[in-house]
């Protein structure tokens, strides 16, 4: 989808070819692997057994939708990293391990690209405004704020690195475009693309990446929009993760498709962070 090509890397099925012995099927066969550039607006259907990459940019930017089974899409996301696997109609090797000295390398990719499909990205439709006006209010974000600095981080020892994450978890209006991956699908209502992307992140991306820090012992601050107080399984998952992983909680504004501080008031200002932490306060007491 969009503008942009992209690059895939497929090779011939071997699980059936009889000419090879039980080991040799089970690993590509190097000398029918081909590189194939996939113009935007195309899709492809995969033979079974067929030996594939994940599709990658040829410059700019490329946004691609892979559809999998159930059961491949349990398999990847039980996965910690990622890695070799055999489970769950899913079976990846890593080339690097199995092929030590040879290397796969292509040509440059983009004149190639270039000769059937321009990649000048300079025409792209830019990302409109959640806000239709903004009113020309002068920022008062932060007036009369006292910052104080921590001191000391880690006491007298100066050979430590502190890790601290940041995850923010917000809420977008879905009757006005946001944040987008494909700006140019920008244009009309319903806008499911995009609106789809943001919400992965709520949906399944923030139990992944808790999982992630929990294996390597690192707490975290999620920054929360205090709209998404109304979203019972995600407060759920929030209020475990703050009980159980020790994760603090900070707050994000009443969502991300509303006026921004800086073209607040300051009475607009005001309320709109009491409001917040209201929420806030009573959904996690």
């Amino acid at each position: 989808v969009g503008k942009a090509p992209c690059l895939l890397i497929l090779g011939e099925p071997t699980h059936d070819r009889e000419d090879l012995n039980e080991d040799e099927r089970r690993l590509p066969d190097i000398s029918k692997i081909r590189g194939y550039i996939v113009p935007a607006g195309y899709g492809i259907i995969i033979k079974k057994g067929t030996w594939h990459d994940f599709p990658v940019s040829v410059g700019p930017e490329a946004t691609v939708f892979v559809i999998n089974t159930k059961e491949v899409v349990e398999a990847l996301a039980s996965m910690k990293e990622p890695s070799p696997m055999d489970f769950g109609d899913c079976y990846k090797v890593r080339t690097a391990d199995v092929f030590k000295h040879i290397r796969l390398k292509f040509p440059d990719l983009r004149p190639i690209a270039n000769s059937f499909c321009s990649l000048n990205t300079s025409d792209v439709t830019t990302m409109p405004r959640a806000d239709s006006e903004v009113s020309a209010v002068p920022s008062l974000y932060g007036k009369g704020m006292k910052r104080v600095e921590v001191e000391k981080w880690g006491g007298s020892r100066a050979d430590c690195v502190w890790v601290v994450p940041i995850i923010n978890v917000e809420h977008f209006d879905s009757r006005v475009f946001g944040p987008s991956v494909q700006p140019h699908l920008n244009k009309y209502h319903p806008e499911i693309a995009n609106r789809g992307w943001r919400d992965y992140g709520n949906k399944r991306g923030l139990d992944r990446i808790s999982k992630m820090f929990k294996n390597h012992g690192i707490r975290c601050t999620a920054v929360v929009s205090s709209d998404l107080v109304y979203d019972n399984e995600l407060m759920s998952k929030l209020r475990d993760l703050k009980n159980d992983e020790e994760w603090e909680i900070g707050a994000h504004g009443l969502n991300n498709s509303s006026k921004r501080h800086g073209f607040q008031t300051y009475s607009e200002e005001t309320q709109a962070v009491e409001d917040c932490i209201k929420r806030l306060g009573g959904a996690f007491d």
